[in-house]
């Protein structure tokens, strides 16, 4: 009898630690992701056609509006004011994808438009109104007739879920390469022009890689490398960006941003520490390049053994 209360007991003890292990995932699960209530009713403030600091403002005071009046937040066009935003709310969408699930582009026909926040009897930018003013509407599709909604008052509270739709995607979709020309030309050891090109787009194209991020301090160099860049995408939307940060910047950028990474001049130390902050240590490169520097030779041991070296055409 014994022994059968002492195993009653432990499956018990066994049942009662999986449901409190089963509550903290969940606790854990809904402290990190936001939840998205379906409503059949729905809130816009007027589109804006500023840039992405003002988008990001309308965004965020629409989604803390629309959340106190029981509403799902929608952009109610992306063509305003002579502008097409579309471009705005991609890169929102790929840079925060949390902040892209909180609201619904759609166009509707039977909105109900409501002047909010005015200031003097005319639309203000930073003019706060308590929201509460209208939940007694009842209209399926209501419009709050103001500018930018640029005042903090109106997501002051909701901080903690404002930073956790504001977290930045952790999708590093980018191609890097470092270009070192200037004083290394002189030392005979700059990266070389064409095969840069060559390695950038072979390694982007295996990678699975479409848009470059160009790391170094030759702009006379690195435009022309872009524009060619450019051109050798069939697809026609790659984007070349240019980094002339500060150094531990640029270190910082790479870790965030770089899915591959390609030295070009393999004898630059700086190159080196920046393929390194990459997450994916396994799409590092450096260039085939039997060019050496004092006693600085090109040779495997040089480089962690995730680096690999890129073939000559």
């Amino acid at each position: 009898m014994r022994l059968g209360a002492c195993v009653g007991s432990l499956a018990q003890f066994q049942y009662v630690v999986i449901i409190v292990l089963l509550f903290l995932l969940l606790l854990q699960h809904y402290e990190t992701v936001p939840v998205v209530e379906l409503h059949d009713r729905f809130l816009a403030l007027e589109s804006t056609a500023g840039q992405l600091g003002s988008q990001l403002f309308h965004l965020c005071s629409g989604h803390a509006i629309a959340r106190k009046l029981r509403r799902r937040h929608y952009v109610r066009t992306l063509y305003t004011q002579g502008a097409y935003i579309g471009g705005y709310m991609a890169k929102i969408e790929a840079v925060f994808p949390r902040l892209a699930n909180s609201f619904t582009i759609l166009e509707a026909k039977n909105e109900h438009r409501i002047p909010f926040a005015y200031k003097n009897g005319v639309k203000s930018c930073c003019e706060y109104e308590d929201p509460y003013r209208v939940i007694g509407r009842t209209e399926q599709f209501l419009v709050l007739d103001t500018q930018l909604g640029q005042n903090s008052q109106y997501f002051e509270d909701m901080l903690p879920e404002l930073h956790q739709l504001l977290e930045f995607s952790s999708d590093r979709s980018v191609m890097c390469a470092h270009i070192r020309r200037k004083d290394f030309r002189d030392l005979n050891v700059a990266s070389d022009f064409n095969r840069s090109i060559h390695d950038i787009h072979e390694i982007a194209s295996q990678q699975g890689l479409s848009n470059v991020l160009l790391f170094g301090e030759d702009l006379g160099l690195m435009k022309p490398l872009g524009e060619l860049l450019i051109g050798l995408d069939k697809s026609g939307k790659r984007e070349v960006q240019y980094s002339f940060n500060s150094e531990e910047i640029d270190f910082y950028l790479a870790s965030r941003a770089c899915g591959a990474f390609l030295i070009t001049a393999p004898t630059s130390a700086f190159g080196w520490w920046l393929a390194f902050f990459i997450q994916n240590q396994d799409a590092v490169f450096y260039s085939n390049d039997s060019r050496g520097m004092a006693d600085k030779v090109i040779r495997k041991d040089l480089f962690l053994y995730e680096f690999a070296s890129c073939l000559k055409n």
